[in-house]
């Protein structure tokens, strides 16, 4: 599969809930500008504008959704699945009928929001959109101090996890804590083109408190 380059004008991520919409037209308008001011010269890259659009709508899905937990749930532990992407598809298929391909680089963080009581993280594990394991972050339990927080790096040119890539975390407490927050950030940032959206993770397992 070809790696074409992904051009872009404008930072796409916004900077608060209420100012959606303002940057989504912000954004339109500058890529209006830029396509005007590019038009007389073939582009050899994406239809920016198709790909800023299908940008700009994952990026407000994923930032402004609902809250995931509820307020004051404590547990002892739990297992928790964090969306990767190493690369996306993008823009329009070429003539063998692949897809464009935008390679990214994704940094899984874990957050301990206790402000008294510390968490162990026990595991890190990458899967592949296939569900091979390709590496263990960790080879030890990491701790996490109240309010600490602990990330991994996956590099951009390393796109073996593919488009359903995940991370899977353990973690566990030896009290009732509020729960650990993870979430991944995948990001294409090159010159002045950038593109970076979050993953919030999903609890799969749980070992709740005893009443």
């Amino acid at each position: 599969m070809r790696v074409r380059k992904f051009l872009a004008h404008d930072r796409l991520t916004p900077s608060h809930p209420g100012d959606a919409e303002l940057n989504v037209n912000r954004s339109l308008k500058q890529i209006d500008s830029a396509d005007s001011r590019h038009q007389s010269k073939p582009s050899k890259g994406f239809d920016f504008r198709r790909s800023a659009l299908g940008a700009i709508g994952l990026i407000s899905l994923l930032f402004f959704g609902p809250a995931r937990a509820e307020d004051g749930q404590q547990v002892l532990g739990q297992t928790i699945l964090v969306p990767v992407y190493s690369h996306i598809l993008v823009n329009n298929r070429d003539g063998r009928g692949e897809p464009g391909v935008l390679l990214l680089s994704s940094m899984l963080t874990v957050r301990n929001p206790n402000l008294k009581a510390g968490l162990t993280l026990k595991s890190a594990a990458y899967y592949s959109s296939e569900g091979k394991l390709l590496r263990e972050f960790l080879t030890v339990p990491k701790p996490i101090p109240p309010m600490g927080a602990t990330e991994f790096f996956i590099e951009n040119r390393d796109k073996e996890g593919g488009t359903g890539a995940s991370f899977l975390v353990v973690w566990e407490a030896g009290q009732p804590v509020r729960p650990a927050l993870a979430e991944s950030v995948n990001a294409y940032f090159f010159g002045t083109q950038s593109l970076a959206f979050a993953s919030p993770g999903r609890v799969v397992a749980q070992k709740d408190a005893k009443p």
